[in-house]
């Protein structure tokens, strides 16, 4: 095989390997669940400032303070991606004006849909802080990824030139290289839609069958050239 003639030493290049397959996992694993989170923050987000309101407004002298609150969470929902400072604190404030027109409505008609609401609150809050963990954990995945894909290449590289300078046949190491520089390549066009999906996350219909016609399709051609490589 392949990989067994990769020995360089004390078997580096296998433990690099193994780590860009690892990290490849963990990019699949985080990423699926920061986009999953993204649709179902997004359902809750329209839910919130959406079926709510349309109930709320019934009641007159609530109904200018409920809009500029739904403005708020929709303001939120637009907002959160990597900032949860001020994710924490504005939704510190919101919390706040909920619990303050609770007051307001403990004995009416709207007491349960408030709670509804400041419970779906709870939930988005909760469901953006894991999406931005995710989202860091992905990059960082990413960056180990990138480093040991390029720790790959410079092994490969050297052998490549320890082999030519000896006479002996490259066209394998060439192989390995091609298929290195692959997993850079795949790995540079999921950082793309990455990026792309966080844009458009509350701006398109369907996130989740766009993520599978893109994304996923990545990660897999990425896996696929590991299954190469090991089986060549």
């Amino acid at each position: 095989m392949l990989l067994s003639r990769l020995t360089f030493g004390s078997g580096l290049s296998g433990k690099l390997l193994r780590l860009v397959a690892v990290n490849a996992l963990a990019l699949l694993l985080l990423g699926g669940f920061t986009y999953l989170s993204l649709d179902r923050i997004k359902t809750l987000s329209s839910q919130v400032t959406g079926q709510h309101i349309g109930e709320m407004q019934a009641n007159a002298g609530l109904a200018d303070r409920l809009t500029r609150v739904f403005g708020d969470i929709e303001k939120l929902s637009r907002s959160y991606l990597n900032r949860d400072r001020w994710l924490i604190a504005e939704s510190r404030r919101i919390v706040d004006v909920l619990e303050a027109l609770d007051q307001f409505t403990r004995d009416g008609p709207l007491a349960e849909e408030l709670y509804q609401l400041e419970q779906r609150f709870a939930e988005f809050v909760d469901g953006s802080l894991r999406v931005n963990e995710a989202l860091r954990q992905t990059h960082l995945a990413g960056e180990r990824a990138g480093g040991a894909i390029g720790a790959l290449e410079q092994r490969i590289s050297d052998w490549l030139i320890e082999a030519t300078l000896a006479g002996q046949a490259v066209d394998y190491i060439d192989q390995v290289m091609v298929l290195t520089t692959g997993f850079r390549e795949s790995l540079l066009v999921i950082g793309k839609q990455h990026a792309e999906h966080n844009l458009r996350s509350f701006t398109v219909g369907d996130g989740t069958s766009q993520l599978r016609g893109g994304m996923f399709e990545t990660f897999d051609d990425l896996s696929l050239r590991l299954q190469t490589l090991r089986a060549s």
